[in-house]
C-alpha cells in the first residue's frame, strides 16, 4: 500500500514516537519536496527526526493532475493532494479538517495520525494507542478532549 504524507500529521506521529508505524504498515511512503522543507526546519520540533525518517522518501509531483481546490490550501497540502492523486496512494495522511474534506471531495481517501494509531492497534503493531494519546495530549499539539475520549474508547481502552 501506498502512503502520502502532510506535515502536521507526521509531526504528530513524531511527537508521539510513532513515525515508524508508517513504514510496517506501509509498502510504501511518500513526501513531495514542499511538505518536507515544511518538516525540516530548522529550530521546528521534531526536524532532525523527521529530516532522517523522510529523507528517501521524497518524490516530485506533476503540476498536469487537475484537482478542485481552493485557494486558501498551504502549498504543502496542494503538493500532498497532486502527489497522492499522482501515484494514486491508497491513502493521504493529513490532519487538518478542512484539507481533509478537501481530500475527500478530490476521491482521495485519507487517514489520519491517530487513524494510523488505531490501525496500528488492530494490526497488532502497538499494544495500546493510550499511551501515545497521552504523549500528544501532553505536547501542546491542540487535539480536542471529544477526540481523545473517542479514540480510547474505539480503541476499548
Amino acid at each position: 500500500m501506498k502512503l502520502v504524507a502532510d506535515t502536521s500529521a507526521l509531526i504528530a506521529l513524531s511527537t508521539c514516537e510513532a513515525l515508524d508505524l508508517l513504514d510496517k504498515m506501509f509498502d510504501e511512503v511518500f513526501v513531495t519536496k514542499e511538505i518536507y522543507d515544511e518538516c525540516i526546519i530548522t529550530g521546528k520540533p521534531y526536524s532532525k527526526k523527521l529530516s532522517l525518517f523522510l529523507k528517501d522518501k521524497i518524490k516530485s509531483t506533476e503540476t498536469d493532475t487537475i484537482l478542485n481546490l481552493p485557494s486558501n490550501l498551504g502549498k504543502g497540502e496542494i503538493s500532498a493532494m497532486l502527489l497522492s492523486k499522482m501515484l494514486n496512494a491508497d491513502y493521504l495522511l493529513i490532519d487538518d479538517s478542512r484539507a481533509r474534506k478537501i481530500a475527500k471531495y478530490n476521491q482521495i481517501k485519507v487517514i489520519g495520525s491517530v487513524g494510523v494509531l488505531l490501525q496500528a492497534k488492530k494490526q497488532n503493531l502497538i499494544k495500546s494507542v493510550s499511551s501515545y494519546m497521552n504523549k500528544l495530549e501532553n505536547s501542546g499539539l491542540f487535539m480536542s478532549q471529544e477526540l481523545i475520549n473517542e479514540v480510547k474508547r474505539l480503541a476499548k481502552e
